[in-house]
């Protein structure tokens, strides 16, 4: 985020178009924003993970393996060579939830197939 901001006042100082600076200052904000918001919309996805009784079948977990890798690489890479921190406390968060999201969803699915196992016996 100091790149971004750093980059729009470069922009402004050397008098680039004022649709270049509102569209990087757009850009910036947004990134920002659903970053940190999407940390929270991870939430309706883990209570129904919790709420499942059938094993989250509809989990894909590669898909969310894949995540959680992107997103914890994203903010390494912003950090190591960014020296970015929040894009570092930003993609961790979301790395954090997607592990949480993978961990309920293996969880629930050996307590699923216990419960088979039972019922079959």
């Amino acid at each position: 985020m100091p790149d971004s901001i750093n980059t729009i006042n470069q922009w402004i100082a050397a008098g680039e178009p004022l649709v270049l600076i509102a569209t990087g200052a757009l850009v910036a904000a947004f990134f920002l924003i659903f970053n940190a918001l999407r940390v929270f919309l991870y939430i309706p996805q883990i209570v129904t993970c919790i709420r499942d009784e059938r094993g989250c079948p509809t989990i894909n977990l590669w898909t969310w393996c894949s995540w959680l890798i992107a997103n914890a690489s994203t903010g390494l890479y912003m950090w190591i060579f960014q020296s970015d921190a929040l894009g570092l406390c930003l993609n961790v968060g979301n790395a954090l939830m997607c592990a949480l999201t993978v961990t309920i969803t293996v969880f629930k699915r050996k307590q699923h197939s216990v419960t088979l196992a039972a019922d079959h016996t």
